[in-house]
Parts: C-alpha cells; structure tokens; sequence
C-alpha cells in the first residue's frame, strides 16, 4: 500500500539536527508554512523539554525526498487502571498551536502512513493524540478526507484572527462606537505623559536591540513578581532566544515597541508566516494600565498590517476576550485521538468515550 512513500522515525535532539535543513527545505517547498511546522519551532522546544530523547521525528518520503514530518512526544499516560502508550504531537504552554508538516491536499500519503503507524516498523503506541490544531489545518483535512474507525474528535477552543485586507479606517469603522473611543480617551491619557513613539524591529540587528526591552516590559508588574516572566524561567527565555535565533534571520519573528517619551511601555512578539502575523507574546507597564499601552500597540500593529500587501492576516494564536474589540473571526481549535487498530486499540478507544460521556453528564 505505501510503494509510493516510505517511512521512518529518528529520536531525540541529535536527529533533529540532522534533518533540520531537510525539513527546512520541505517547509520552504509549502510556499506559505506556518511558523509551528517548522524545524526552528522544535529547536526551541528543546530549550525547555526535560526528555529530548522522548521526542520522535516521524518522516515520509517519496522517491528519496522528503515530504512530511510529523514531531510527536512519547508519553505514558492513565486510562483508569490502564497504562496507555501515547504518541503526542509536540506542544506546550508556549506552543499552542501544532500540525504536520506537509502539503495540503495529501489524504493518499495519509491513508498509507496510517498503515505503516500500525506496523511493526513504527514506534510502539496505543493512542496518537493531536491537541491545538486548526480547523484548516493539514491534520484536520487528513481527519476529513479518512478518519481511522477507533478516533475520537472535539472542539477544544477557538484561534482569533482579523481581516487586514482593508484600511485601518474600515477596520476601526467597523469596531465599536466604545473601541473607537477607549482608544483614543487612552491615547489621550498616554500624551499627558509624553509623546507616543512606536517602534518596529524585524531585522537581525534590530531584534538583538530591542529584545531586552521586550523582556523587561513582559518581567513587569504581576509576572515578574510571580515568577511567570519569560525573564524568570531559564528555560522559557532560552526558548524565546531560540526563536529570535532561528525565525529571526528568515525574517520570521518581529517586536514592536510602544513609548511614552523615552519610557516603553508595551512590547508584543510576533511570528511572521503565511502572509500572517501571529502574536507570540504581548505585556505592557502596569502602573500605566489607564492610558490602555497594550491597545494602543495593537492599533499601531495593525495599522502596519493593513498597510502591507504581503499581510492578510494578523492571528492572536489563542482567543483572548480582549481580542473580541477587534472583531476577529474565530476559527475552531480541534483535538483529536486516534486508537491502534485491533481489538486493544478499539477497548480503549470505547473506554475513552465511555470516560467523556460520563464527564459530559457530570458538567450538565
């Protein structure tokens, strides 16, 4: 069935150095990757991951060439008394979003990767678990055109993204009579402070600039003193440093800086792929918080964004309430599990619906 592709899986950080450059190649073959299906995405999950030698690279080639790569993490996890064997696509609290890398309009490789999941070839696993991926996503399309008969899908959150195709006049017309006005009562309060100056870092030279800026902005207030900051976590700010390092040079990571006079006080991460902008991280001064910094920032971001034709979009990741001002669209966040074929793969597969329609009556 898979004469077409062969497949293989490699373990650990030394194999995501060897197929780095193959896999940012394949990436750059996509024509529009998004930054989560990119090698540089996983260098810097190594910064942060305690058991690099957990993490497996699953490849597919055709004729030599590789096509896909799928990065999973294996778990051991609880079902009841049961130890489940887990196969989880690579993602964390500072990754949220995840796919495979490969082109669209792949269901074939699909349906012959599924077959050779369940070989004897392929790492051991009772259950493959995809959290966080889009509803557009290469996975979700796989999903749609072959669900294998033991899966499970949900809905787990949502992804806020704004139209930028437009002027930031017909965005801003389009908001609320109450956005317009907090924006400009904030700008308002801002300039009794001192003049508003933004700034927009994308090149190498100014990333390594400006990037100790964003961290101080984002270290204040409550998460510099609850130590949540990325500044505050070795690990965290590797991972950050990993990106700059990694998307940085492929003009893939920007940061934008929002001054009052001399002082900044609102600074937001970007990741800059698919004719996207994708906010990674935002934090402003709090003992500012009157004047709105973190919004007056966002409205200078998108002014940007509306003005540049190589943007379609600007994608808040996840779907804060403090997007919902800017009339975002919302696009469904999808989790799924996929059970082994045979008949302990399809026990556990009846034994996990059976847990979530029982936690289902509980919630009502």
């Amino acid at each position: 069935m898979s004469s077409r592709w062969s497949f293989a899986h490699t373990t650990g950080a030394q194999a995501w150095r060897e197929l780095a450059a193959e896999w940012q190649d394949l990436a750059d073959r996509l024509g529009d990757p998004l930054y989560f299906q990119q090698p540089h995405w996983f260098e810097a999950y190594l910064q942060i991951c305690d058991r690099p030698d957990d993490l497996i690279w699953l490849t597919a080639r055709e004729g030599g060439r590789l096509c896909a790569v799928l990065p999973v993490q294996r778990m051991v996890k609880r079902l009841g008394p049961l130890k489940v064997s887990e196969l989880r696509l690579i993602n964390h609290g500072h990754m949220t979003l995840a796919d495979v890398c490969c082109a669209h309009e792949s269901a074939e490789l699909w349906r012959a990767w599924w077959h050779w999941l369940n070989s004897s070839a392929a790492p051991r696993w009772d259950r493959i678990v995809v959290r966080h991926t889009p509803s557009d996503s290469v996975w979700s399309e796989w999903m749609r055109d072959f669900a294998p008969a033991h899966s499970l899908s949900s809905v787990a959150s949502s992804s806020a993204r704004t139209d930028c195709r437009r002027t930031l006049d017909d965005l801003l017309k389009a908001c609320s009579a109450k956005h317009r006005s907090n924006l400009s009562r904030g700008r308002k309060r801002a300039e009794v402070v001192g003049p508003l100056r933004y700034e927009h870092a994308r090149t190498v030279e100014e990333l390594a600039r400006v990037f100790p800026t964003f961290l101080a902005i984002e270290s204040s207030g409550w998460k510099g003193e609850a130590g949540s900051a990325v500044a505050s976590n070795p690990k965290v700010l590797k991972f950050y440093e990993t990106l700059l390092a990694g998307f940085g040079p492929r003009q893939g990571c920007e940061i934008d800086v929002l001054y009052v006079g001399e002082r900044p006080v609102a600074s937001v991460m970007w990741l800059r792929t698919a004719r996207e902008i994708h906010l990674q991280k935002i934090g402003y001064v709090q003992e500012l918080a009157d004047a709105s910094p973190g919004k007056l920032l966002m409205r200078e971001a998108f002014a940007r964004a509306c003005a540049d034709p190589t943007l379609d979009r600007l994608c808040f990741i996840t779907h804060p309430d403090w997007a919902d001002p800017w009339i975002p669209e919302s696009n469904p966040v999808l989790e799924y599990s996929l059970f082994r074929e045979g008949l302990w793969g399809g026990m556990l597969w009846r034994l996990t619906k059976y847990r979530r329609r029982m936690q289902e009556k509980a919630r009502d």
